[in-house]
């Protein structure tokens, strides 16, 4: 992760990127996973989390060139603004990710 000023804002910000496996990304089952983009903020606390469906990241990645292709692991750079409240990839605001926990199940104690 890098600290630098970000033009998509007009504020500093971060800069962070994010791998994962082409073949488990494309490995979709009855079971959809999740990724969860998080990173470490200066004042020793965390970005909110970018919660991603599998297969919504998938389709992104196979639709809108979201993601360039690495051997066999697709490379993910966002950046974020100086307190993590707004992410942007390749001009796509990707905010309407921030915290986007609809889809997991609520763990009843």
């Amino acid at each position: 992760m890098t600290k630098r000023f970000n033009q998509f804002l007009g504020k500093v910000g971060h800069t962070a990127q994010f791998s994962a496996s082409e073949t488990n990304l494309a490995k979709i089952d009855q079971f959809i996973g999740h990724y969860v983009f998080i990173i470490g903020l200066e004042d020793d606390t965390w970005s909110k989390p970018v919660i991603i469906k599998q297969d919504v990241l998938y389709q992104m990645y196979l639709e809108e060139n979201f993601g360039s292709l690495s051997g066999q692991t697709i490379v993910f750079r966002f950046k974020y603004t100086e307190n993590g409240d707004k992410v942007v990839f390749a001009q796509q605001n990707m905010s309407e990710f921030i915290n986007d926990y609809g889809d997991l199940p609520q763990i009843k104690h």
